[in-house]
């Protein structure tokens, strides 16, 4: 509720592409370059809908802040398309 006893309209948080750009599979987290803006975003591989993430492959994120650190991060990833020479396991 807002200051006024209103109930707040819920917004759907905008989706964002981008290119998984490095991914440490024993730490079990990596970075996404966002197409939007270039910038690196961390992800966790918890975050990954469908799929174990891996260098090169184009994913579709929600970013998050942590509302410790102001640090945005990437949630509910799900891959759009694989890197060349990979095939898909679906």
């Amino acid at each position: 509720m807002d200051g006024q006893g209103k109930k707040k309209a819920w917004k759907p948080k905008p989706h964002y592409m981008g290119k998984v750009k490095s991914f440490n599979r024993n730490k079990g987290y990596g970075f996404i370059e966002g197409d939007h803006d270039g910038e690196d975003y961390f992800f966790h591989m918890s975050q990954f809908v469908d799929d174990v993430p891996e260098r090169g492959m184009v994913v579709d994120f929600i970013l998050n802040t942590n509302k410790e650190t102001g640090k945005q991060y990437c949630t509910n990833c799900l891959v759009v398309e694989y890197p060349p020479g990979r095939k898909q396991e679906r």
